[in-house]
């Protein structure tokens, strides 16, 4: 739906607004595509055909997972526009969430939200306001000042049947034991997973919010002694959540640890301040030089 200033008659006047009411948000359906690799494996599937019934097995559906309202302005436009996002609970139609932004002229701005959000609401109303600090600076509503619409959205979510609702978990270091004659690269890794949702989508960082995950690794040699802590974190697959520590085989003066066994404890967050916990393991690592 796109509704313009020279064809609707409600257009807002000056320091007045423009309505957009959804209801019914429930009843959005997802467009679904179950898929099942005949050969070859996910993600790099040679040959692959659609399921029609999803509980004959699957190893990929895409799903377009997001609901998009998006306003667009003139570069000419004098002031600025707010946008005010109020919505109506299912459970409690008598409490609402508001939110309010401002959008800048010649900008095209798009409030995205993903399906399973939808489903919490019972309506949402959204508030297009043009406006100016000077009540005595009116301005004429030409054609084509703005433009206001909502659809689902034409990206797809790739989503992955292995990886549905995975725990975190701290996979085993990589090489273990680490024989440094023979490694390319003198580190070893440590491997972090987030957990992911129904999506398959990590529930910490990418898809999730702007939180970062952050981990700590801690070093102790057998009789108990820190050798040294690693807490710089790495993106290894930003789509599947996982991440990963690396060791440089040197303790926390700088200098290279002899052959022997260490004990790694390794703890992964949720967020960068470490306030919520997702997993903890202990794991032995072996060095040889």
């Amino acid at each position: 739906m796109t509704v313009l200033p020279d064809d609707n008659p409600r257009s807002p006047d000056h320091n007045a607004a423009f309505y957009l009411k959804l209801d019914d948000l429930g009843t959005i359906q997802l467009d679904t595509t179950y898929w099942v690799c005949n050969s070859g494996a996910f993600p790099s599937c040679t040959d692959s055909s659609q399921v029609a019934d999803p509980g004959s097995g699957y190893d990929t559906f895409y799903v377009d997972s997001n609901f998009i309202v998006g306003l667009a302005l003139d570069s000419d436009f004098p002031y600025n526009w707010g946008i005010t996002t109020v919505r109506q609970f299912e459970d409690n139609p008598d409490s609402t969430d508001i939110t309010f932004s401002t959008m800048l002229p010649g900008a095209v701005d798009t409030l995205v939200f993903e399906y399973d959000s939808l489903q919490t609401w019972r309506s949402m109303t959204f508030v297009f306001t043009p406006a100016s600090p000077d009540d005595t600076l009116y301005y004429p509503m030409r054609p084509r000042w703005f433009g206001v619409g909502y659809s689902l959205s034409e990206e797809i979510s790739i989503v992955d049947s292995s990886r549905l609702n995975l725990p975190a978990s701290m996979f085993a270091p990589y090489p273990n034991p680490a024989v440094v004659s023979e490694m390319t690269d003198d580190a070893i890794l440590f491997k972090f997973q987030v957990p992911t949702d129904s999506l398959s989508l990590p529930v910490c960082g990418y898809g999730a919010s702007t939180v970062t995950p952050s981990a700590l690794v801690d070093i102790f040699t057998v009789a108990g002694d820190h050798v040294c802590t690693l807490d710089e974190i790495y993106l290894s697959d930003e789509r599947e959540g996982e991440y990963w520590i690396r060791w440089d085989l040197k303790n926390v003066g700088g200098k290279d640890v002899a052959s022997g066994v260490y004990l790694a404890y390794g703890r992964l967050f949720c967020d960068e301040d470490r306030w919520e916990l997702l997993t903890e393991e202990k794991t032995k690592v072996v060095v040889i030089r």
